[in-house]
């Protein structure tokens, strides 16, 4: 008994619920690899600004950027989050470089918000991702799936994609706007 409780706790711990990184802009460099640009704020509720890592570092935390800011990512597959990540009040996650695929495992919430993958950008998609009330999502090269996510689009929201669908991706549309250039296919 006594060897089995320090396990039962570690193994506690792991599933605990995640903390949440929340955007600043503090380093003033637009980065999302910058530290100094996140709070974290634990599952305990201690906050600490500017945060020690950037999100990323650890995975199932959840992400906010909600100050209106345009946040530039450059893939590296460094990111693989399985928490909520949220964008909203305006503000812009934009992918700057590379063919890397941030592999989302966990929900992408646009609401207001903007998610750009840029020019050579790629993203793998296993969770769902909602776009609302006026945000966006911009998907100019391949979106990758394992059947896993979906594309919900409500009112308000919109969808730009001219890059190809790897996998299949379900398109559920509650109001907003859908625009496919090229090839569609919606397996639903």
């Amino acid at each position: 008994m006594k060897t089995t409780l320090p396990i039962l706790l570690s193994a506690l711990a792991l599933t605990a619920s995640a903390g949440t990184y929340t955007w600043t802009g503090g380093a003033g460099d637009g980065l999302w690899f910058t530290a100094g640009n996140w709070d974290y704020t634990n599952d305990g509720g201690a906050t600490t600004s500017p945060a020690a890592t950037s999100p990323g570092n650890s995975p199932s935390d959840n992400v906010v950027i909600a100050n209106g800011d345009t946040v530039s990512y450059a893939p590296g597959g460094d990111w693989q989050p399985t928490g909520t990540t949220t964008i909203s009040g305006g503000s812009t996650l934009v992918q700057v470089t590379g063919n890397s695929w941030p592999n989302i495992q966990g929900a992408l919430i646009l609401d207001g918000g903007h998610y750009d993958s840029g020019s050579a950008g790629q993203i793998r998609v296993n969770a769902t991702i909602t776009v609302r009330n006026g945000g966006s999502a911009t998907l100019k090269n391949t979106v990758n799936t394992s059947g896993a996510g979906s594309l919900v689009i409500e009112t308000g929201g919109t969808v730009v994609r001219t890059g190809a669908w790897g996998g299949a991706l379900p398109l559920v549309m509650r109001g907003g706007w859908f625009e496919c250039q090229g090839t569609f296919s919606n397996p639903n």
